[in-house]
């Protein structure tokens, strides 16, 4: 601050100008404290909401396989049937079931079992690899794609596909699964859960001539 051409009025009132500027003074160090706590807070808001974003996504994720959980499909699920049926398509759900789970993990431990569930994840998503694949609880699994797919070519694909896998696998075990599908179709008014239920009924009926071959 710098007085120019100074009276006796300056000394007159000089308590009451020492005062004025210390206030401003003072209020100008508030205002640079608010907006750094502006800033600060900001700063987390903007953590906490990233945070949040990545908790929800690590709670729609499988741990074990990496792919959705059943809380993670049903949601990717519904919007991937409505965005195509916007433009007019059908989707492909699926239900599959891990063959001789409880076999696997009786003779040759947990460790194996878990190595072969993420087998079917990994062979799935090579198969499907424009659709969302969920591990839906214990040895189930489910995914939904798109109208390129049909039940017959795509059973057909997932058989050859863990084949495949077992031919090239040192396990001692086979690595197989039983499907079941439905086919939702661009206009059709259904739920997922309702066409969940169909292609496990679908599925069921697969597993009365499911693959049992545990031991190669």
């Amino acid at each position: 601050m710098m007085l120019v051409d100074q009276t006796d009025l300056v000394l007159t009132n000089g308590d009451f100008l020492t005062n004025l500027m210390g206030s401003v003074v003072r209020m100008i160090d508030l205002l640079r404290e608010n907006n750094e706590i502006q800033k600060k807070l900001e700063e987390s808001v903007l953590l906490l909401r990233k945070n949040n974003i990545e908790l929800d996504q690590l709670s729609k994720k499988d741990v074990l396989t990496g792919t959705l959980n059943r809380r993670g499909f049903i949601e990717a699920a519904e919007n991937y049937i409505k965005a195509n049926q916007r433009e007019g398509k059908s989707c492909l759900v699926a239900y599959v079931d891990m063959n001789n789970l409880k076999i696997i993990n009786d003779r040759f431990g947990h460790e194996e079992g878990d190595f072969a569930l993420c087998a079917i994840a990994q062979v799935l998503g090579e198969i499907i690899p424009d659709g969302v694949i969920a591990r839906i609880g214990g040895d189930e699994y489910a995914f939904i794609c798109g109208p390129g797919h049909f039940r017959k070519q795509l059973a057909e694909q997932i058989r050859k596909g863990f084949e495949e896998f077992n031919q090239k696998s040192e396990k001692p075990y086979f690595v197989s699964v039983s499907c079941g599908f439905y086919r939702i179709g661009p206009k059709e008014n259904i739920s997922l859960s309702d066409a969940m239920a169909m292609a496990d009924s679908q599925l069921y009926v697969a597993k009365q001539t499911k693959d049992n071959r545990i031991l190669k």
